[in-house]
């Protein structure tokens, strides 16, 4: 194979991105995507136009890193976002989700160039936000993007995207997206999130006696791998009424009590459930025999590290549970005691500790109950009324 460029070519981009990564790394607090930080940024009166993204911070800063990209990409060389620059509190483990993707469209490029690939952008991240970076800023870009993934990841941007206009086509390993579409508005119905409903699946299905009907939830393939765990451990779930809404698949869910065994979770199935682990979890301790969760090393770096903070939490009130580096095994009780458990300020441990709750044999107090209303305001109030 051909190639071009020179030393000093691959070597800058490397030293841009490391040293772009420990200005993230130590000093997390504010951090400039666009222009210079101005004094009022860097006092402690910042002007109106910083956006808080909060927790969701991981997920909304890719779209503005797309449309940064995009900027880069069009002929004109800027894209109207509506400002000017955009400073972000965000904390350490987004910031290294943030300078691995920085890194992985830096190299990505320098390849591109160095071999005269074509216009293909391989993603090796098993994570959907790096995609969609790509495919975001390919709307802008000239002919085609392609973005190839090792592993099914979320679909909803395509589906989106291709609903507003764009010319989208996924294929076996990725998607390719065609740049300069005209896109159309258009009346988008916004299904129930099934991470959110699989606390009441959970619930339901270890609650002796329990029938619970859940309408419109999302019932995307490549987010429904809880209910395919849930259903090979020996829960009933039934997807009603199964239509299609705004390009995505919507069902009623109706779900019984149910005598769960414990499974082997890993490979394809765990990118389709990886929000959902905690919930899991919480299921098997109720499961007769063991769950094993393997392949499932991106939850050390979510919010909390969701395995060692679920292990901590079920450990406390009787359950036998064993951390692993990528997982966990979980070996089937009667019931859980009850005790004192620390949320680490992750709203799934906060839910899946309140669904553990309901079959334990004295109180479980949670702290940082608060982390909650983010994702899922009045879940307390919903749960409370379900239990009875």
């Amino acid at each position: 194979m051909q190639t071009s460029g020179s030393v000093k070519e691959i070597i800058w981009p490397a030293v841009f991105t490391a040293c772009l990564g420990y200005l993230m790394w130590y000093f997390p607090e504010f951090i400039v995507l666009f222009g210079w930080a101005n004094d009022a940024i860097a006092s402690q009166n910042p002007p109106a136009d910083i956006l808080d993204f909060a927790m969701m911070a991981g997920a909304l800063v890719t779209l503005v890193i797309g449309v940064a990209k995009a900027g880069t990409t069009t002929g004109e060389g800027h894209v109207e976002t509506g400002f000017d620059r955009v400073s972000l509190f965000l904390s350490r483990s987004t910031m290294l989700l943030i300078v691995a993707l920085v890194s992985v469209m830096t190299y990505e490029v320098i390849l591109r160039y160095i071999f005269e690939r074509p216009t293909l952008w391989a993603n090796e991240l098993s994570l959907w936000m790096a995609g969609f970076i790509f495919l975001l800023a390919g709307l802008y870009a000239d002919g085609e993007t392609t973005v190839r993934e090792p592993h099914l990841s979320r679909d909803h941007s395509e589906r989106m995207l291709s609903y507003f206009g764009a010319e989208v086509r996924p294929f076996a390993g990725g998607v390719t997206i065609v740049g300069g579409p005209e896109l159309t508005g258009q009346e988008v119905f916004v299904p129930g999130d099934i991470s959110s409903a699989a606390f009441f699946m959970v619930a339901a299905l270890i609650t002796p006696g329990s029938e619970l009907l859940i309408r419109n939830v999302g019932v995307n393939p490549t987010r429904s791998g809880i209910i395919d765990i849930l259903r090979q451990m020996g829960g009933s779930i039934e997807l009603l009424d199964q239509r299609e809404r705004s390009g995505e698949p919507v069902a009623d869910l109706l779900v019984r009590s149910s005598d769960l065994r414990g499974i082997e979770i890993g490979g394809a199935l765990v990118p389709r459930a990886i929000d959902e682990f905690p919930v899991v979890s919480v299921a098997a301790c109720f499961a007769e025999g063991a769950t094993v969760i393997r392949d499932a090393r991106e939850l050390r770096v979510k919010e909390t590290d969701r395995i060692a903070a679920m292990c901590d939490a079920l450990s406390i009130v009787g359950a036998q549970v064993e951390a692993r580096e990528d997982g966990m095994v979980v070996q089937g009780v009667e019931q859980l005691g009850g005790g004192t458990v620390a949320s680490c300020g992750d709203h799934r441990i906060a839910m899946s500790m309140a669904v553990a709750a309901l079959r334990s044999s004295a109180s479980i107090t949670i702290d940082d109950t608060g982390c909650t209303e983010t994702s899922f305001p009045g879940f307390w109030q919903l749960l409370t009324g379900l239990a009875g």
